[in-house]
Formats: C-alpha cells, sequence, structure tokens
C-alpha cells in the first residue's frame, strides 16, 4: 500500500513542477504556455521627421529592461534604457518608412511591437507656380505654392536679395520696382537647407498709385483690416449700421457691403490715399448693385459742398442733407458687374446758392430743394491737377436706398496717374 502512495506522489509532484516551467519549444507539438513576465507593447509612439534623420519617442512599459527599434521589419538599435532613440539613415532616404518598438527582459521580447512611420527630411522642393504680375500694380506683385513644408522664404530682384524670412506665400515688391520686365527668383528654405531657386518675370508700375483687387485677402475678412471704413445712412433717425466683407472663391473676389436696420444707406470709405501735387489722377473700379451707386471724391470728410473734385448731382430732401449726390448712378441698376471709370480732379467757379439766398454759403451747408446751381453742368467745370489741399483726397462710394439691405459689392479697384 505505501509502494502505491508513493508512486501516487511522486506523479504529483512531477506534474507540478512541468506546469510551473516557461517552454521555448514544445516539442510534443502542443501549445507553448505564454510567458507572463516578458514585457508587453510599448505605447504613446510618436515619431518626428527631421532633418536628416527620424526621431522617435515612447512611454515606458512595466517590466521592460531595454527597448529595441526595427526600420522595414530590420533590428537597427537594442539595449536601449531610455525611451527615445535618433534613427539617421546610412545614405539619404526620404522615402516613408516603417518603424517598430519592441520591449525586452530577461525572460524576453514584445511579441507585438508599436509601429509608426516618418521620413528624413532634406532641403525643401523648389516653390511651384511662381507668378510676379505684368505691370498690373504699382508694386509687383509675387505669388507662389509649396508642395511640402518649408519654413520660410528668400526673394530675389535678379541676383539681390530684397526679403528674407518671408513666411506668406505673397511678397509685395514695392520697394523700387522695376517698371520693366525683370526676373524674380523666390528659394524655399528649412532647417536642411534649401531649394533650388523658381523664377519668373514680372514688374510694377509705378503711375498706380492704389490697387485693391482683394485676390489675397482671407475669406470674410473685414475690409477695415485692408484700411476701408463704413458709413450708415445719412439721417439722425436711421438706426443699423454698414457691414462689410470680402467674399473670396472662385471669380468672386470683391468687397461685400450691406447695411442692418432701418436705414437708407451703405457707403465704403477709402483708405487714405496720397497722390501728386500737380498731377491728373483716373480712378476706376467694377461694381454689382441693383441700385444705381454713387461715388464722392472731395478734399475731405467734411460736408464742404465746395471741395468737389467732380461734378456732382445733389439732393432735393430734407434739411439734413449736407451732401452733394456725387457721381450718381453708377451700375445702370442692372444687378450686373459694371466697369465704371472717371478721371479727376475737376474745378468750376460756379458756386452754390445758399439757403440766404446771397451765394455765400455762410454754414458751409449746401442749399436744399435747389437743383438749378449748375453743380451737374460739365460745361461749367474744367480739367485740372492735384493742389495742396487735394493731395489726400476723400473718396466715398455708396448707396442711398431701402434696397441698401440686399448688398452690393466692388471689385478691381484702380487709382492710376494719368497725362494731363
Amino acid at each position: 500500500m505505501k509502494k502505491v502512495l508513493y508512486t501516487f506522489l511522486g506523479l504529483a509532484i512531477v506534474s507540478v513542477l512541468l506546469l510551473s516551467c516557461d517552454f521555448d519549444e514544445d516539442l510534443s507539438g502542443g501549445m507553448v504556455p505564454e510567458n507572463p513576465n516578458a514585457p508587453g507593447t510599448p505605447s504613446g509612439l510618436v515619431v518626428k521627421s527631421a532633418c536628416g534623420q527620424i526621431e522617435l519617442t515612447w512611454d515606458s512599459i512595466y517590466l521592460a529592461s531595454t527597448y529595441e527599434v526595427y526600420v522595414a521589419g530590420e533590428l537597427v538599435a537594442e539595449g536601449l534604457t531610455e525611451q527615445s532613440y535618433i534613427y539617421v539613415p546610412e545614405a539619404d532616404n526620404f522615402d516613408l518608412v516603417e518603424l517598430t518598438v519592441k520591449a525586452r527582459n530577461a525572460n524576453g521580447v514584445s511579441e507585438v511591437g508599436t509601429v509608426g512611420s516618418g521620413m528624413q527630411f532634406g532641403p525643401p522642393p523648389a516653390p511651384v507656380n511662381f507668378e510676379a504680375t505684368d505691370g498690373q500694380y504699382k508694386a509687383a506683385v509675387l505669388s507662389w505654392e509649396m508642395t511640402e513644408e518649408a519654413d520660410f522664404f528668400r526673394i530675389y530682384r535678379g541676383d539681390e536679395l530684397i526679403a528674407d524670412n518671408v513666411i506668406t506665400m505673397v511678397y509685395f515688391d514695392n520697394d523700387n520696382a522695376p517698371s520693366v520686365s525683370t526676373e524674380y527668383k523666390v528659394v524655399a528654405v528649412r532647417e536642411c537647407g534649401e531649394s533650388t531657386p523658381a523664377t519668373t518675370m514680372g514688374h510694377g508700375n509705378a503711375s498706380l498709385v492704389f490697387v485693391e483687387d482683394f485676390a489675397f485677402s482671407a475669406e470674410n475678412n473685414l475690409l477695415a483690416d485692408l484700411g476701408f471704413s463704413t458709413n450708415f445712412g445719412w439721417l439722425d433717425t436711421h438706426t443699423g449700421e454698414a457691414s462689410v466683407m470680402v467674399k473670396v472663391g472662385g471669380n468672386d473676389k470683391y468687397g461685400f457691403i450691406r447695411q442692418t436696420g432701418a436705414g437708407l444707406g451703405a457707403a465704403l470709405i477709402f483708405p487714405s490715399i496720397d497722390l501728386t501735387v500737380g498731377k491728373r489722377y483716373q480712378i476706376s473700379f467694377d461694381v454689382k448693385c441693383g441700385v444705381g451707386v454713387n461715388m464722392y471724391i472731395r478734399n475731405s470728410s467734411g460736408n464742404r459742398y465746395l471741395e468737389y473734385l467732380l461734378p456732382s448731382d445733389e439732393h432735393t430732401g430734407g434739411n439734413n442733407n449736407n451732401q452733394g449726390k456725387g457721381v450718381p448712378g453708377i451700375a445702370a441698376e442692372t444687378g450686373e458687374w459694371y466697369t465704371y471709370t472717371q478721371d479727376f480732379p475737376y474745378v468750376t467757379s460756379k458756386a452754390p446758392l445758399d439757403q440766404t439766398g446771397d451765394g455765400t454759403n455762410p454754414n458751409g451747408k449746401k442749399p436744399n430743394n435747389i437743383k438749378d446751381t449748375g453743380r451737374t453742368d460739365r460745361t461749367l467745370w474744367s480739367a485740372s491737377t492735384i493742389t495742396e489741399e487735394q493731395k489726400s483726397p476723400y473718396i466715398e462710394v455708396s448707396i442711398y436706398n431701402a434696397e441698401a439691405s440686399n448688398g452690393w459689392g466692388i471689385d478691381n479697384i484702380r487709382i492710376e496717374e494719368i497725362s494731363e
């Protein structure tokens, strides 16, 4: 009986010992027992593509003694005790590669690694679609696109560096811009070096003193960002405000003006513009509106009727009508785009009568309900040139109509010096 008992106990002990062992290989063809003491898969892998190398970081993992890095399945580093590694290819390779991190201890290596991808950066490629305007602006306007990341750009006029550390992909060469076709170059730069240059030909137009086509404005930016401002209504009883946006998309690149509230006006006031004394100018713009649009050009923003630089119609309304009506009916109420062009300045010796009838206009107001002052009779006006008092004129384009709430658009604004 004792012999049987000892034999049973011996078999039980052998069985326990066998169950407690880890196997590298099961020669009987059965399932290999999993090693619970090998580290798991590292997490938090971050791959940073960099100049000439690829940088890896990851989180520590419980039970890990060291880490290993594989590139495209091939072991490139082992025995790492920090949770970071910089992979430097033996030869330039700017293709995307797969990177794997595994953890190891005395009991083995992670069964599955954590996988990421990255690439070695070199110098950036040359910018594409590089263009320069051809006499359309006072400045030569340069624009381009990038197919990969660049830190900044360098701009050359010929071989002369004219701008460094440019971070936009639009540049206005307005410092002595050439008036004849000239070669421009743009170079993309990042930590790894600079690209080969992209080249184009272009030039500016010194006679253009103001240009705005809204092509380089952010969508829905307030026009105030471009130096414009707004005016609303002309009576104290009107309420609300004029609002302006920039529409950019497809062929719709223009200032969009609308009114809010119960009023009859929405006006766009131009930025301050410096003209040259003794010169003559032309203003042009495209306008789209369902009602007639008016334009004013005068010495200043004050309501001084005699300062108009163009033959001007006038309102015939109530006592608060202190402004002339300007040049009326622009856009012909078609609702389609219409190009308007007007040269200026003009002068006239025909002064309007004031409300007292003595012609002195002492209150600085235009008379009301008087149409026969000759202000719109062009035979009474003569072409002139800018005087000292007119070199920074007030320019406004507006509508005074209840339909102003529908909004109107203005685009391709140009003010250009012309021959007398």
